[in-house]
């Protein structure tokens, strides 16, 4: 498995305000509790490889291809060890769109027949893909754009398994456009293409927030609740994880960050052909674009059905409310299949 971690963060990095244990690592550390130590390769965050990287690798994503190549080498190297050729993929925020591209990248090398050798085996299939809140933004590193002017690929493949996107309704961040998997009008999802949004802003999803105890932020353990759901997915694919301890099915903190006030994040479409072509035409002659609009996170209708559970009048510093974790529970039990403890 090949783990893609988001912005800012790296398990291993001496900078106390990076060792963040995001989403991503804990499902991986879960991951490897059933399939053994050495089953995972984790890939550390843009703009965590010293000062110059950490002020424009996180701002910009420079950086991005060097790590997606760093993934594919590791492929290379471990090929010959995967016994039943599969291949899972998790990623968080701009990890969560490098995850993307790599799974295009390796499938386009197989589809030339690059793994047909002796060297790295026959070919292998990618299982699962789990991304929690998939973010692009401002990768610039990259030799072409994509028909929508992305330097990178991020559409969803047929041949992968089985792909999970959980998504955070209350991220409004314009410089945290979402990148859905499905199409601008619906449609793009079925059985083993998954795509559900949950309260939380970014790192609510991708576990960002335990940065409070060097005091870049408060704390929260909703992030919690979409790693539950995301095992789950994982295991409706076909892979065995460990046992969610005590501490990640419990939700004891349901603090709400809100990020963005009265602006707005709008949400792309990079794996729907028609929205493509019209940023393209967007692009290319605006005043014939027909004047398309774009779709913000607030237009998404759970925006407001989950309002109701959020008690704002608990606002302060950087924290917008306190999630009704009884009434989120049975929701999240009925819609998400998904059973927390408080």
């Amino acid at each position: 498995m090949f783990a893609f971690d988001g912005i800012w963060i790296d398990r291993d990095s001496t900078d106390p305000r990076m060792a963040i244990t995001s989403n991503v690592e804990l499902f991986r550390q879960y991951y490897e509790q059933a399939n053994g130590l050495g089953s995972s390769e984790y890939i550390p965050g843009v703009g965590t490889d010293g000062n110059i990287d950490s002020i424009f690798g996180g701002g910009f994503a420079v950086g991005a291809r060097d790590r997606i190549e760093q993934a594919v080498e590791l492929l290379q190297a471990h090929l010959m060890d995967l016994d039943d050729r599969m291949i899972d993929i998790v990623g968080f925020s701009r990890g969560a769109a490098m995850a993307r591209e790599f799974a295009n990248v390796i499938l386009g090398m197989q589809a030339n027949g690059e793994f047909d050798d002796p060297t790295y085996g026959q070919p292998f299939t990618i299982r699962f893909m789990g991304l929690f809140d998939s973010v692009s933004t401002n990768m610039v590193d990259g030799s072409a754009t994509n028909s929508c002017g992305f330097l990178y690929d991020f559409t969803i493949s047929d041949r992968i398994g089985h792909v999970a996107q959980a998504y955070a309704l209350n991220e409004h961040r314009p410089l945290f456009p979402l990148d859905s998997i499905d199409h601008s009008g619906g449609g793009g999802l079925s059985a083993n293409r998954v795509e559900q949004g949950f309260l939380g802003a970014h790192s609510d999803l991708g576990g960002g927030y335990n940065r409070n105890d060097q005091g870049v932020a408060q704390n929260g353990d909703l992030s919690d609740i979409p790693l539950q759901w995301m095992v789950n997915q994982a295991e409706r694919a076909g892979i065995e994880m460990g046992e969610l301890s005590l501490e990640h099915r419990t939700i004891s903190n349901p603090t709400l960050h809100d990020s963005g006030g009265n602006i707005d994040r709008v949400i792309r479409y990079p794996d729907d052909p028609d929205w493509n072509a019209q940023q393209q035409q967007n692009l290319l002659n605006p005043e014939e674009s027909g004047g398309s609009q774009p779709v913000y996170q607030r237009d998404d209708p759970l925006y407001q059905q989950l309002e109701p559970y959020i008690d704002r009048s608990t606002a302060q510093d950087g924290v917008v409310g306190i999630i009704d974790i009884d009434a989120y529970d049975s929701w999240l039990n009925q819609h998400r299949s998904v059973d927390v403890l408080y």
